[in-house]
């Protein structure tokens, strides 16, 4: 029952998204970065320790060769144009917050150890060793102009760590740690309203970003109508289709989606390459699976479907199956 309705739902969102596959859009995807106040920044050379409650900033290259720590309540920035190189010796221990600027480095051959709940900001350049050993339990954070380079020779990634990129990463070892649970909620906000609502706009709108949603609009303008009446006359149908099926959206009690594996996709084909390069450029894109369960007041159907879909600034949206 549910993987007949899930097909149907996904029929439709594919073939409203593949009606702007011949528009261009613009990247409006933009990096926030966080500016720094710098004149009150400490310049930190490396040689000294740093102390609790205050903020340094490397503004050149800087090689720890030994075990330095990042107290809590302080801030250590790596500048643009800086490297900061922890050797195969050192040692940097985050109890505070690391901000990795756009066009700065960060290069790990020794050892990297974050705290729980503590910050990793990258803007810019994270590259791992062979030799590199890395411990990762707090908020890991690479940003839409930030990368993630290298294989370490060990991760480990604590339960209570939170892991978000929007940038590139290319190390394998990351991947399966990114968090799931904004894909989970906006998946799940998209079903419900179309199973639940009947609201396959509102599903759409979910789905898609605001620039891909706007081509899709002036798609329609062009042909005389809109997006929203489109799926207003298809939320009808899937009603109806629903009822065949012998499903009441008024009793459907809730929707739960859990994504089970990201698998990153670095080849697309077709429609979703013409829509991820319109819209989702220097996004991430993933193949999903997920598992998709719904609750009547006398039913419960739990179903798989695998699902195509792109981060941008910090959102998750669907390309396609």
């Amino acid at each position: 029952m549910l993987k007949k309705l899930a097909a149907l739902l996904l029929s439709a969102i594919i073939s409203v998204s593949a009606v702007t596959v011949s528009v261009s859009a613009e990247d409006m995807q933009t990096a926030s970065v966080t500016r720094e106040a710098e004149a009150s920044y400490i310049k930190w050379s490396g040689k000294t320790a740093m102390q609790a409650g205050k903020n340094y900033i490397v503004t050149s290259d800087v090689t720890i060769s030994k075990k330095v720590t990042i107290p809590s309540g302080t801030t250590l920035v790596v500048q643009k144009g800086a490297k900061l190189w922890i050797s195969t010796k050192g040692a940097l221990y985050i109890k505070g917050k690391l901000n990795i600027k756009s066009g700065a480095t960060l290069a790990v051959s020794g050892t990297l150890y974050q705290y729980k709940s503590k910050t990793l900001a990258n803007y810019g350049e994270m590259r791992f060793g062979s030799k590199a050993k890395v411990t990762l339990n707090g908020k890991v954070y690479i940003y839409s102009k930030g990368t993630v380079t290298g294989t370490p020779k060990s991760l480990s990634v604590g339960a209570n760590a939170a892991f978000s990129c929007t940038g590139k990463n290319s190390c394998a070892k990351l991947d399966k740690y990114i968090d799931r649970t904004a894909i989970e909620k906006q998946l799940e906000t998209a079903f419900t309203k179309a199973v639940k609502s009947n609201d396959i706009y509102g599903t759409v709108s979910t789905l898609f970003c605001k620039e891909h949603i706007a081509a899709i609009d002036a798609a329609f303008a062009a042909t005389g109508s809109t997006l929203k009446a489109y799926c207003d006359e298809y939320s009808k149908v899937y009603k109806a289709e629903m009822k065949e099926e012998g499903v009441d959206s008024a009793k459907v009690k809730s929707v739960d989606v859990k994504a089970t594996k990201l698998t990153a996709k670095k080849t697309l084909t077709g429609d979703a390459k013409t829509i991820a390069d319109a819209y989702y450029k220097g996004g991430k894109v993933y193949e999903a699976a997920c598992t998709v369960t719904v609750k009547t007041s006398s039913d419960t159907v739990t179903e798989d479907i695998v699902i195509l879909v792109a981060e941008k600034n910090g959102k998750w949206y669907m390309l396609g199956e």
